[in-house]
């Protein structure tokens, strides 16, 4: 029977702040900002902040638009926002030692020599997010939907690089690329049949496309 013990330890400190801002119900304004410490990065990239930003214009709300009874809602909205992922296990910035055994004296001998390499230069990876769509309601919400283009930029990848075996070493974590998802997705739900018996007839449709480099 083989056994076996470690422990880990990583701790993680986040503050938010977020500003809410609405003018007359037509003009809609949302920021935050998002700062998180972790102690998987070293010391001079343990600190990630993130912020966002979102606008929105009911335009169903402005005097040119009252004449249009059919329409209930009708919504302009744009966004951008950063997230950060810490996904790596604790100590990957710095390099870990192994127990091994050493010949003394014909004699084995157990001590430590270096298992991985460490990387002090690590930092989040960071996921930058922009967005367009609008909303709609017409017909006293019989018909409504949405519709949404959008684009997240991931950079700084934490993956794992491998190294010429002549190093000693098979790989180690590092910041290595990045990837680009854009897309539209369009929602429409109707409601064909909704009788005074109580029977109600709804139809949901959904088209959702995306590309991934």
């Amino acid at each position: 029977i083989v056994t076996g013990t470690w422990t880990e330890e990583e701790a993680l400190a986040s503050f938010y702040g977020r500003l809410a801002y609405a003018y007359d119900n037509k003009y809609l304004l949302s920021a935050s900002l998002r700062t998180d410490g972790s102690s998987k990065f070293g010391s001079e990239n343990r600190w990630g902040n993130f912020p966002s930003v979102s606008v929105g214009w009911n335009l169903h709300q402005e005097d040119f638009m009252k004449d249009l009874t059919w329409l209930d809602e009708l919504k302009l909205r744009a966004s951008f926002a950063q997230v950060g992922n810490q996904g790596l296990s604790p100590y990957q910035t710095v390099g870990l030692e192994g127990r091994t055994s050493y010949a003394w004296n014909n004699t084995a001998a157990y001590g430590y020599r270096p298992n991985t390499i460490g990387n002090p230069d690590l930092k989040w990876e960071t996921s930058t997010s922009k967005n367009i769509g609008a909303d709609f309601s017409i017909w006293r919400g019989k018909v409504a939907g949405s519709i949404e283009y959008y684009q997240t930029n991931t950079t700084d990848l934490l993956l794992s690089d491998q190294l010429p075996t002549s190093t000693g070493f098979a790989a180690v974590t590092r910041n290595v690329g990045e990837t680009k998802n854009t897309g539209i997705e369009i929602s429409l739900s109707t409601v064909n049949i909704d009788a005074a018996n109580g029977f109600k007839w709804n139809t949901d449709f959904t088209f959702y496309k995306n590309t991934e480099e």
